[in-house]
């Protein structure tokens, strides 16, 4: 078994998607927000409600430093927890989806049209984000959450009334 196959392998792809935010803001925001994307199912997986529900450990007890998400030394549940790995990755990746928001809300052309997801949709994500925010003990998860959540209100105050 490789490391990869561990809990390694989310936290990968949750960064390399936090990168191809931060270099492709504008194709990364489409790419996330496209039509058919279940994000709002996506996110009610996240989280230690969502864990606790499949019969998994939680997050509660898992300290993260807030500053670099890639960054976990030192804390007291140790730095090769799986938990803090898949921890660090449910950051990155509600760090992405805030970073791609406030792309698609700030890009020239409003965030909504025939390949994204409709304001409907969008408004259940948000929804998700704020429950998964108000209802997460382990605080860097839902702080991650909250801001993802604010970047989908800022997106859906640019829809067409």
């Amino acid at each position: 078994e490789t490391g990869v196959a561990s809990f390694a392998a989310p936290a990968l792809a949750a960064e390399s998607l936090r990168l191809a935010v931060d270099l492709f803001p504008e194709e990364a925001s489409r790419a996330i927000f496209a039509r058919g994307t279940p994000l709002a199912d996506a996110i009610d997986a996240l989280g230690t409600a969502a864990a606790v529900d499949r019969g998994e450990h939680g997050f509660a007890d898992v300290d993260l430093p807030t500053g670099d998400p890639g960054a976990g030394a030192g804390a007291s549940s140790g730095s090769s927890s799986p938990r803090r790995g898949f921890a660090r990755a449910q950051r990155s990746g509600l760090g992405a989806i805030a970073a791609a928001a406030t792309a698609a809300a700030r890009r020239a052309s409003p965030p909504f049209d025939s390949t994204s997801l409709s304001p409907g949709e969008t408004t259940r994500l948000e929804a998700a984000l704020r429950r998964l925010a108000r209802g997460e003990p382990c605080g860097v998860i839902a702080r991650a959450a909250a801001e993802a959540a604010d970047g989908v209100a800022e997106m859906l105050a640019r829809a067409p009334r």
